[in-house]
């Protein structure tokens, strides 16, 4: 470990640590901040977490996290209130961020490099002025509601931003571009708000679909789509087995399709 709190509270931490495999490690802690620069650059240190966070209520605030090559992650948040701001991922982690199980986190002012940032069973938090590049996803939802991703810039030569059985999101004003495939993927998600993107040279600007469990085909119901600009995309916005999408002043233009809708129910969109 480069830095260990536990069972804290009020705790400021400026430096920077090289070569550690857990960087910082905060438990069972309050109001405990980091600032400074964790950086890995030896084999013998890849993997394991750059900043892991575990039943706090923390912050990471003007940070540099980095590594040489994709094991590990950058910062991993378990069960946590958590704001990360101002800080900045260039390494090449598995995932650069990753919340499971949080709630009430904020992620605001942050640039990623490489890799995904990951939500799972996460509830009410949010993703905001966000520069994210990645050779991956660029943000991921997972039986995640209740959060927002606002104003951010991503662009991915994987999805833009993926949501899978995810209720209630809100996705608002983000500029997606160059997604190898979807801008914005809603898979058997419902009650979801995407308005007021703008979504270029993608494969698909916006899909809603159906996702495949163990159960079986569950839908995408009741998402609303709004204020949308998609443009130059091989297909514009897609509605596939999904019911009550409703969609309202999107433009479409100078993509290869604009506009598809698939399955076998009537009521699978209103215009």
């Amino acid at each position: 470990q480069g830095v260990l709190i536990i069972n804290s509270s009020d705790v400021f931490v400026e430096g920077d640590i090289c070569n550690c495999y857990h960087g910082v490690y905060i438990r069972w802690s309050d109001n405990a901040t980091f600032s400074g620069e964790v950086y890995k650059d030896d084999s013998d240190y890849k993997g394991g977490n750059s900043i892991h966070i575990v039943d706090s209520n923390a912050s990471v605030i003007d940070a540099t996290i980095s590594q040489t090559s994709g094991s590990g992650y950058g910062v991993r948040v378990e069960d946590s209130s958590v704001t990360i701001r101002d800080t900045s991922i260039p390494g090449d982690f598995s995932r650069s961020i990753w919340l499971s199980d949080s709630y009430n986190c904020l992620i605001e002012d942050v640039t990623v490099e490489k890799d995904v940032i990951y939500l799972s069973e996460t509830t009410h938090s949010t993703i905001l002025n966000c520069s994210i590049s990645t050779d991956y996803d660029a943000i991921d939802l997972y039986w995640s509601d209740y959060n927002a991703i606002e104003n951010c810039t991503i662009n991915s030569k994987g999805h833009g931003i993926f949501i899978r059985g995810s209720h209630y999101n809100i996705i608002r004003s983000n500029e997606i571009e160059n997604c190898q495939y979807e801008g914005v993927w809603l898979m058997g998600s419902d009650n979801n708000e995407i308005v007021n993107n703008e979504i270029e040279n993608c494969g698909y600007g916006i899909s809603v679909s159906q996702r495949n469990t163990y159960t079986g085909y569950v839908e995408s119901r009741n998402n609303t789509l709004e204020g949308n600009v998609v443009r130059n995309c091989n297909f514009g916005i897609r509605i596939h087995y999904s019911e009550n999408t409703t969609m309202r002043n999107n433009i479409m233009e100078n993509n290869e399709y604009n506009f598809g809708v698939e399955g076998e129910k009537l009521n699978h969109f209103t215009h």
